[in-house]
């Protein structure tokens, strides 16, 4: 059983699952947190030869 012979047998199932993850995502879209600048403190290594 693949994909296109399922979404032909069946189209409101897929429209309504495609529809489900629609949904699912708007609702998560603003509880997303973004952060443009992040604080990050990158190591490094020095070394001094005199």
């Amino acid at each position: 059983m693949n994909l296109s012979g399922f979404s032909l047998r069946r189209p409101v199932t897929v429209i309504v699952a495609t529809l489900a993850v629609m949904v699912l995502g708007l609702v998560s879209l603003p509880r997303l947190k973004l952060d443009f600048l992040p604080k990050m403190e990158l190591p490094f290594i020095a070394v001094w030869i005199p």
